[in-house]
C-alpha cells in the first residue's frame, strides 16, 4: 500500500480473506476479503467528534462509515471484530502514522523504557485451507450438548453494549460467548440472554471447552512484540496496549512517519 497518496482510495485485503462473509444462499459477499479505505481528513474528524470521544465506539463507527468501502450487500455491522480492528489500524497508519510508542517494563530487572513498534511490521493471522466454515460445531463432554458457534461481529458488540445501557449492568464473559452461539442441539438461538442463562449453568469443563473452541481460528493482528531490555539485555514478549494514543499518536511517532515520507519522496 502506497501511503504517500493520501487522496486516493486504497485496496485492502482483510485478514479473514472474506471466508466468513456469505449471504443466506451461501454466496460470497466479500470475495477474497477485498475492501477499500481512504484516509480521514480534519473536517471529517470535526464532524464526527460530536458522536463521542476520539476512542469511542461511536466515533469509530462513523469513521468506518465514511472511510471504508465494502462490497454491495455488506455493512460494517457484518464485519468480524478482528477485521474491524485491522481496518482501524490500517486507517491509523494511512491517516496518521504506523508507529506507536508505549512504555514497557522488563520482567527481569523492572527497568521501564519507551519502545516504538510499527503496525505494518506486525504478524497477521489469516485462514488457510484447513480452517472450518461457520458455524463450528462443538460437542460438550459433560452435558452432551452440541453447540454451533460463529465468530464475533461488530453487531454482536453493539447488542452487548445496548444490553449494558438498558440493564445498567456490565456484561460478563458469558454474554459475549452467548452472542457467538448460533444453535444448540440443532435448534437456532433467538435470544442471547436466554442462551447466556444456559451457559451459566454449564460445568466448568464444558464452559472452558466452548469458550476456547475458536481461539485457534482467530484471524487478525498478533498484538504483541518482542523487546530486548536496554538495561539488562533480557528478551521478552509483551502485549501491545491499545491506549489513548491509538488515534492520538505521540509526537515522536508522528515525526517518524513524517521523516519516512520525506525520504520516500527524495528517493522517487
Amino acid at each position: 500500500m502506497d501511503y504517500s497518496k493520501i487522496d486516493d482510495w486504497h485496496p485492502l485485503t482483510l485478514p479473514s480473506k472474506g471466508l466468513y462473509y456469505r449471504d443466506a444462499n451461501g454466496n460470497d459477499l466479500c470475495p477474497g476479503g477485498e475492501v477499500q479505505i481512504s484516509p480521514w481528513k480534519t473536517y471529517q474528524e470535526e464532524a464526527m467528534i460530536k458522536y463521542g470521544g476520539i476512542n469511542s465506539s461511536e466515533f469509530m463507527s462513523k469513521l468506518l462509515q465514511n472511510n471504508l468501502q465494502l462490497p454491495a450487500g455488506m455493512t460494517t455491522d457484518d464485519l468480524l471484530m478482528t477485521d474491524e480492528f485491522f481496518i482501524l489500524v490500517q486507517l491509523r497508519c494511512l491517516s496518521l502514522t504506523p508507529y506507536a510508542t508505549c512504555p514497557y517494563t522488563c520482567p527481569q530487572c523492572n527497568n521501564t523504557e519507551p519502545v516504538q513498534v510499527n503496525f505494518l511490521d506486525m504478524d497477521v493471522v489469516c485462514p488457510d485451507e484447513t480452517w472450518p466454515d461457520e458455524p463450528v460445531r462443538v460437542e460438550l463432554p459433560v452435558s452432551g450438548h452440541t453447540v454451533d458457534l460463529r465468530f464475533m461481529r461488530v453487531k454482536d458488540l453493539a447488542a452487548i453494549q445496548s444490553y449494558e445501557v438498558k440493564s445498567n449492568h456490565e456484561a460478563s464473559s458469558s454474554h459475549y460467548l452467548a452472542r457467538r452461539v448460533k444453535a444448540i442441539n440443532g435448534q437456532p438461538v433467538k435470544d442471547f440472554l436466554q442462551t447466556r442463562e444456559l451457559l451459566d449453568k454449564l460445568v466448568m469443563l464444558d464452559s472452558q471447552i466452548l469458550a476456547s473452541a475458536l481461539d485457534e481460528y482467530e484471524t487478525g493482528y498478533v498484538m504483541q512484540t518482542e523487546i530486548a531490555c536496554k538495561k539488562c539485555g533480557f528478551k521478552y514478549v509483551a502485549a501491545i496496549a491499545r491506549d489513548a494514543s491509538f488515534f492520538r499518536p505521540r509526537r515522536i511517532d508522528l515525526e517518524r512517519q513524517a521523516q519516512d515520507l520525506r525520504e520516500s519522496r527524495q528517493r522517487s
